[in-house]
């Protein structure tokens, strides 16, 4: 959403050199919510990555100042950005990639379905040869574990839990099932 948004979620190593937080120099990951207007910030064009129609692109910043009101949580969660990023990580890994990698498997397997089933050689219907046949039934196989599988952990997650392995496993299965159909 870059291109467009009008609040940065950032995150970066906190440097105190004037110690002015009362604490170490150098705090750690911190998190911050940074207006785009701020001085420093610079915010790039739209690019265009797999004709991908969402907001990506690049961000920039130099010399830029972060008041402490910028950080999420406040001055108690200065130095906490990595416990905060582990966290959400979780929930986006475990909504985002499953979900993605089963909707273009669930297209793949439509379209090719389809075709199969229109698609006529010797007076028949292809899908119904048996060199079709097994792997239209992997496919449509594995899109079915795949929706089961992103289901699961996102009622997991809309009832509050933070499946950081559960996500990760799921990931791993929906990215390597959707790459291995698609061969």
């Amino acid at each position: 959403m870059r291109p467009i948004a009008t609040v940065l979620g950032l995150a970066f190593k906190l440097s105190d050199p004037e110690r002015l937080l009362g604490g170490e120099e150098h705090l750690g990951i911190t998190c911050a919510l940074i207006p785009t207007d701020t001085d420093g910030v610079e915010i790039g064009t739209r690019h265009f990555p797999l004709n991908v129609p969402f907001q990506n692109g690049p961000t920039r910043g130099q010399d830029v100042f972060v008041p402490i009101d910028f950080i999420i949580g406040g001055q108690t969660m200065a130095g906490q950005g990595w416990r905060m990023l582990v966290e959400c990580l979780s929930v986006g890994r475990g909504i985002t990639l499953p979900s993605n990698a089963t909707g273009s498997l669930k297209s793949v397997a439509l379209a090719i379905g389809a075709y199969a089933n229109i698609r006529r050689q010797f007076k028949i219907s292809i899908g119904k040869m048996e060199g079709i046949e097994e792997p239209l039934a992997r496919i449509a196989g594995n899109a079915y574990v795949m929706d089961a599988a992103a289901t699961l952990v996102t009622y997991g997650i809309m009832q509050g839990e933070k499946p950081a392995v559960l996500s990760a496993i799921i990931k791993y299965h929906c990215t390597h099932r959707g790459q291995r159909s698609n061969h």
